[in-house]
């Protein structure tokens, strides 16, 4: 018996909270709590004593490799940022729904099902580039969304670079470059899911950022979250809710394949 849709959305919300909730900048270090987030990795057994046991073993084996693919995407090609601005914010069914306008080159750099990096500063800086140019930039895309509607938007450029593993990009405030501000921003990113496209500029993105009062639920990793990460999704909620700000988002893997063995997990005990 095939999964229905409503039980197919249900999984894949499930999977996405699981995998939006991660610490970008953590993965594969020291204090990286895993992908499965403290679910014991363990031998595939030849039979299972239940469908719960089954779970049990792959769900984290999936997970794993949904991060080992996301950590194989550093070392390849570099990977560009591109600078969007916030169209608007709403919650949906615990998760935050944002509309961002970007060029259309860049809107290019993104599909459907895409795992994504938002941050107030660029997590690609480009060494070729100054300051001043990016700045520009940031501003013009900012100054194009103010004038925005979702049927019709400037072309902008799109800014390119290289990411270096575990290293944050240049702060950059918002206004006069305040240093405390720049710092603050050092700390606003999170992990988001490409949700669809509302016109040719406007690509909307699914993020889970959780609130530290919330009950844990079917979200198996919020036993594993600190006070520094529910801090973080505090500080990335009341900056997605400001239309007209400036974001840097960066391609880091599509999940479609990765959505599909989730899927196929939970398809099997109805089988």
């Amino acid at each position: 018996m095939a999964l229905t849709t409503e039980q197919q959305t249900s999984h894949l919300s499930r999977l996405q909270q699981e995998i939006l909730a991660w610490d970008y900048y953590r993965m594969g270090g020291e204090d990286d709590p895993g992908a499965a987030a403290g679910r014991t990795l363990r031998e595939v057994p030849k039979t299972f004593a239940s469908i719960n046991e089954y779970l049990d073993v792959f769900e984290p084996l999936v997970l794993e490799e949904c991060a080992a693919q996301v950590c194989r995407g550093e070392e390849g090609d570099a990977r560009p940022s591109n600078v969007a601005a916030v169209l608007s914010s709403e919650r949906v069914d615990g998760f935050h729904v944002v509309k961002f306008v970007l060029g259309e080159e860049a809107m290019r750099e993104f599909r459907d099902n895409d795992l994504i990096l938002a941050a107030k500063t660029d997590p690609a800086p480009d060494k070729d580039e100054t300051k001043t140019n990016k700045d520009r930039d940031r501003d013009k895309v900012k100054d194009e969304a103010e004038d925005e509607d979702e049927d019709a938007v400037e072309e902008r450029n799109a800014e390119r670079g290289i990411k270096k593993k575990h290293e944050k990009g240049d702060a950059k405030g918002d206004g006069d470059g305040d240093d405390e501000r720049a710092s603050a921003y050092e700390n606003m990113y999170a992990l988001g899911f490409v949700d669809g496209r509302d016109s040719r500029n406007v690509m909307r993105v699914r993020f889970h950022l959780p609130e530290a009062g919330g009950g844990q639920g079917v979200f198996k990793r919020r036993a594993a979250l600190t006070d520094d990460d529910f801090t973080r999704f505090r500080s990335v909620r009341n900056a997605l809710a400001t239309p007209k700000k400036a974001w840097y988002l960066m391609h880091l893997a599509n999940m479609s394949t990765i959505a599909r063995e989730w899927l196929g997990l939970h398809a099997f005990p109805a089988l």
